[in-house]
């Protein structure tokens, strides 16, 4: 007995594996300080005068003073 492969099931399972990765992208946070420094990331939590922002790349939240940003995080 032979193996039969559906070459079009094929294409609809990729088609339907490629749309759900391009959904599963999770849209970053970013934050801009007054300097114009714009950083994309993870926003935690405002902490006192300090924001819990985690760049991207880094390994950990960093405190940020609150004074220092331009734009609200979005």
């Amino acid at each position: 007995m032979g193996l039969w492969v559906d070459l079009d099931m094929i294409n609809r399972i990729t088609l339907l594996l490629f749309i759900g990765l391009a959904w599963g992208q999770v849209e970053q946070d970013k934050l801009v300080l007054k300097d114009e420094t714009k950083y994309l990331g993870e926003f935690s939590t405002i902490d006192g005068k300090n924001v819990l922002f985690k760049p991207e790349g880094a390994f950990g939240f960093q405190p940020i003073s609150i004074n220092k940003i331009k734009e609200p995080i979005h």
